[in-house]
């Protein structure tokens, strides 16, 4: 086994050492065959996946409600920062556009040696490699590394958004993910996948905000995430932890 781990932040000046985690709530799916437990931040969710033990087909589950118990804890001797967000309205319904907006992205690459590869995204170029023990020459991530970097910046972007349309103050971000893989499916040598064997995403909110705004706003980044989904879709045992560190 092999274990890649990646973090990155996104923080404004407010920011207080102190931690503190989120309160549980429980989360009902549906299963088919058998189901895998994901951890988010104390929640507990039931992922529906086939017999084979991959992801079930989204028309072959039956979406339920989410039950969330609204009781929290902050870190006790913390000042809070006194931000006023706007009135929210949680959404137990999303809304719903029957045309299709696809958008389509690209990227290229153009091998340079030695397990190398210059990528070109729009105007943007960057280098992906492997480290020397592996073969490689080390000049840049390796390809599980920018994944992880990419997990880690989509959470963050969708936090904001997310954040900005609920009305939610929140002052800072930070996340961590780390998967594992088993390199016997790299090398062909068992009848493994070759993907992620767990992967361990932990965020962690700068923020004033309640438990019913911060349920909702966990529950509607882990909805419209699309690089979260991409990784949870492809079966991987995905285990996501919600921090809150109270904003100064």
């Amino acid at each position: 086994m092999r274990t890649w781990s990646v973090e990155s932040s996104w923080t404004t000046a407010h920011t207080s050492p102190e931690g503190s985690r989120l309160s549980r709530a429980a989360m009902a799916g549906s299963r088919l065959g058998t189901s895998r437990s994901c951890q988010i931040a104390g929640y507990v969710r039931s992922v529906p996946v086939s017999p084979s033990g991959r992801r079930a087909p989204a028309g072959l589950t039956r979406r339920v409600p989410l039950a969330v118990d609204s009781r929290s804890s902050l870190a006790s001797g913390t000042t809070a920062h006194d931000l006023r967000s706007r009135p929210m309205t949680l959404t137990a319904t999303p809304a719903t556009d029957p045309t299709p907006r696809l958008a389509e992205i690209s990227a290229s690459g153009r091998s340079t040696g030695s397990l190398s590869t210059a990528v070109r995204a729009r105007q943007f170029g960057f280098v992906v490699a492997e480290p020397a023990s592996f073969g490689g020459t080390d000049e840049g991530p390796n390809p599980i590394e920018y994944l992880l970097g990419s997990l880690n910046g989509c959470v963050t972007v969708v936090v904001e958004t997310v954040a900005a349309e609920l009305g939610v103050a929140v002052e800072g971000v930070e996340t961590h993910a780390t998967g594992t893989l088993d390199l016997r499916g790299f090398a062909g040598t068992a009848d493994v996948s070759p993907h992620f064997q767990t992967l361990t995403l932990t965020v962690t909110l700068t923020t004033t905000a309640g438990p019913g705004e911060l349920a909702e706003l966990q529950a509607q980044v882990l909805r419209r995430c699309p690089v979260f989904n991409l990784v949870r879709d492809a079966g991987v045992d995905l285990r996501e932890v919600w921090q809150v560190r109270p904003a100064a």
